[in-house]
């Protein structure tokens, strides 16, 4: 990067521009909406033709000057405008760049002097190089650093390079005689620096910055400083130190390009680019690694008698470049090996926890039992799953699950790790599978429930995640076979015992038995035969009288969805309705039997049976009212049919209040403002009642059957009945006994001054047609109690309630 060391008879002076039509505003128009790196771009050509086309050498030198100041400017004013992420770099770059024009300027003055004085100008020159090195290290350096290959290719690159200008520049050079030897080692190092320059600006090249318009300038400002440097060691070789104008031309459009790179806006991100993927051996790397191999080879075939310098640089060139690309070659193994230990990892691994995955727990597994099998022993397997998991995802979001996760995660490790189970693995969502072998099935057994105790409790302790504090509870499924029993069988046993634990109730362990498989098998055949039943006309809605306790006038009803399998016969809403719950069948179910209800309350209404007071109590799930747009599709019944809203109650559970409660109650408020009624069902029997009950819109309470039936055992108290009785009148609620079967509780509720009832003293549920006929208006819409109701002790096919009643 040194120039201005050419000394040549002044030559015709400059050519003048004609002037432009244009008027000045138009002038300033276009020149505004020029970009910033244009001004430079067409200065660097008019100097350069000047110093082409000019005899004079003070003209010559000034051209040079402005065009290497607008470049030190330009690179200031870049990085100032622009803030790139490490100014400091293009700092050095601009340092650099004065530097490298006080060495041409020194230069005609140096070439006169003798001894080291005469080096001045090269003193400027290398520390030029030093100081535009560090900048360029400082920007492509750390990108170097972190693509081996990119670095090893590059070297090879350079070396073979190198070898090509010490052979044909370097060596020749300094044959050369009449003239001090550190000329002519000058002459062939300065191409050499310049090699080294591009090798390192190239590493940007492998990174996102490769295809900006800055990295492009600056790496054709680099290889036109090459190519002017070049072009001083060639005529070195011949023993001048100056030459034509021409051979300063590259060093202009370097400087020009030094300006654009700074001055335009992707300069940034030369100093905060992302590196590429790439592979170890691509086409475009292979046409850079050829060449560089073959260039020591061909210095020998294309030189004539070799000195021993010569020879001795064309094998050290040889064996550098050998060298690196066994290196090379090593670290493409290394790098495979590594990602295939990665692959190998992840494919047997959670990537949250770090803990084994299914697929890597069931060759385990297997493995066990094998060894089970050979010592005549068995083998046991726990399923875990987190209690109510997903509302954490639904409330606090996905990190926070993944944080509790790994929390619970790591706890029951370290339980197992406690009591010596062998296998830990983690088998998708929030499910964790432990196994191990025992001497005997007895021996498994005891193992595999002292874990789940141990488990139990320690995920009971509170859990701290994000300064949220979690109270976790957990389902467990266990099951023992013998050594023999395959992986698969023995971890679906599991499933099955973790299914029945969690319709139990959740908060438990439960050990597999045979019966439970065939529950299982029978919930999946209720399962495909439910979808079924709304086509084959085997679904029926039946209703349940709700009387007023003061006087028996039947005020209400509730719908019940009845199911007959074809072949089989009723299906009890207790095995049919879970079922519904976790297909998601529910959804539908729940829309289909609601407009039943309207459908049929309005034919009663028009033909006299019931009068305008009368409602019609419907069951919503939890998860009907938060999927789908449940609210739209209550108000489409109400339109279609023509039921008056307050004529519609919906019955809830305190279940809506698990899953988004605050989307759950706006949804119930929405209903409310529209005129429907709602009725908290099986009031008592949740978990922080009171706390519900003042925040749902209801309007009414259902008093669960367990408290009513209390009423009728030995020294029955009615203190919770009354209680509730108490709290609903403070509210403003009307409350609903269920389950009221007897003349005994009948009399306590009324009492209690309880208003309304509902069970089987005043009737079952029945057809559409059975209630018009039993409980029509006409009839009198009254129930006398017999004296004997309910006391025979007879079994009834269907509880009361909703679906599952």
């Amino acid at each position: 990067m040194h120039l201005l060391r050419t000394t040549v008879p002044a030559a015709a002076g400059t050519r003048t521009r004609p002037s432009s039509p244009v008027g000045a505003r138009d002038v300033r128009a276009v020149l505004g909406r020029l970009p910033l790196w244009a001004g430079p771009v067409a200065l660097g050509l008019i100097c350069a033709s000047v110093y082409v086309t000019t005899g004079s050498a003070a003209l010559r030198s000034a051209s040079f000057l402005v065009v290497a100041v607008i470049a030190v400017a330009a690179i200031l004013a870049g990085a100032s405008l622009h803030a790139p992420a490490r100014p400091l770099f293009w700092h050095l770059m601009a340092l650099g760049s004065a530097l490298f024009v006080v060495g041409a300027l020194v230069r005609p003055w140096a070439v006169t002097q003798p001894g080291m004085l005469a080096a001045t100008a090269d003193v400027f020159t290398l520390a030029g190089y030093l100081a535009c090195v560090g900048g360029l290290l400082g920007i492509a350096g750390p990108h170097a650093r972190s693509n081996t290959f990119a670095m090893l290719d590059g070297l090879v690159a350079v070396v073979g390079c190198a070898c090509v200008v010490v052979i044909f520049l370097g060596l020749p050079a300094v044959a050369v005689a009449g003239r001090p030897v550190w000329v002519s080692v000058l002459a062939g190092v300065y191409p050499m620096l310049d090699i080294a320059v591009v090798f390192v600006i190239l590493q940007l090249g492998f990174t996102s910055a490769g295809g900006t318009v800055s990295f492009r300038a600056l790496t054709c400002s680099l290889l036109f400083f090459l190519v002017g440097d070049v072009g001083y060691a060639w005529i070195g070789v011949q023993g001048r130190l100056v030459g034509p104008p021409l051979l300063d031309l590259p060093y202009f459009g370097a400087y020009t390009l030094f300006a654009v790179a700074a001055l335009h806006p992707t300069m940034t991100q030369l100093t905060s680019a992302v590196p590429r993927p790439a592979q170890a051996w691509s086409r475009r790397r292979l046409a850079l690694l050829v060449p560089a191999l073959c260039l020591p080879s061909l210095t020998v075939l294309l030189s004539s008698a070799q000195p021993l310098t010569a020879r001795a640089v064309e094998a050290g060139a040889g064996l550098v470049v050998a060298l690196l690309v066994v290196r090379r070659a090593l670290s493409a193994v290394e790098r495979h090996v590594a990602a295939q230990q990665t692959l190998l990892y992840q494919s047997t691994h959670d990537g949250l926890t770090g803990m084994v995955n299914r697929v890597a727990a069931t060759d385990a597994l297997d493995r066990i039992a094998a060894g089970a099998a050979a010592d005549g022993g068995a083998v046991w397997a726990a399923v875990l799953d987190l209690d109510h998991f997903r509302l954490v995802n639904d409330t606090w979001g996905s990190a926070v699950g993944d944080r509790l996760l790994s929390a619970m995660a790591a706890r029951l490790t370290g339980v197992a790790a406690e009591h010596a189970c062998p296998l830990v693995a983690r088998q998708g969502g929030d499910e964790f599978v432990f196994a191990g072998a025992a001497p005997s099935a007895e021996a498994a057994t005891g193992t595999a429930l002292r874990l789940a105790v141990a488990l139990r409790e320690a995920a009971s302790r509170p859990v701290l995640v994000d300064e949220l504090e979690f109270a976790v509870s957990v389902s467990i499924g266990a099951a023992v076979g013998p050594g023999p029993t395959s992986a698969v069988g023995l971890l679906r046993n599991a499933d099955t015992a973790l299914g029945r634990a969690k319709f139990e109730g959740r908060d438990r362990c439960v050990l597999y038995d045979e019966a439970m498989s065939a529950v299982v098998a029978k919930r999946l055949r209720l399962g495909t035969a439910l979808r079924r039943a709304i086509e084959l006309e085997e679904l029926e809605v039946f209703y349940q009288p709700i009387v007023r306790i003061d006087g028996g006038r039947v005020q209400g009803c509730e719908a019940l969805l009845r199911w007959t399998l074809k072949g089989e016969g009723p299906v009890s809403p207790a095995e049919f309705i879970p079922v519904a719950e976790e297909s998601g069948l529910v959804v539908e179910l729940g829309a289909w039997v609601l407009e039943q209800a309207a459908v049929t309350t309005m034919q009663w209404r028009r033909c006299g049976v019931v009068d305008n007071d009368f409602s019609v109590s419907v069951n919503v799930s939890a998860r009907q009212l938060v999927e789908g747009d449940f609210v739209a599709t209550v108000h489409d019944v109400l339109e279609r049919t023509g039921l008056p809203a307050r004529c519609l109650v919906l019955e809830i559970t305190e279940s809506v209040m698990l899953t988004d409660p605050d989307t759950s109650i706006a949804l119930l408020e929405e209903l409310r403002s529209g005129g429907v009624r709602l009725s908290l069902d099986d009031f008592g029997t949740g978990y922080s009642s009171l706390s519900h009950l003042d925040r749902l819109p209801v309007h009414t309470v259902k008093l669960d059957r367990s408290f009513v039936a209390a009423l009728d055992a030995p020294n029955g108290n009615a203190a919770i009945v009354r209680a509730v009785q108490g709290i609903a009148e403070a509210l403003g609620l009307s409350v609903v006994a269920e389950g009221v079967e007897t003349p005994a509780q009948l009399s306590t509720l009324r009492a209690l001054r309880v208003g309304l009832g509902q069970g089987w003293l005043w009737g079952p549920a029945v057809s559409a047609s059975d209630f018009a006929s039993r409980w029509s208006v006409s009839a009198g819409n009254t129930i006398t109690v017999p004296a004997a109701a309910g006391s025979d002790g007879t079994a009834k096919p269907w509880p009361d309630g909703w679906g599952t009643s």
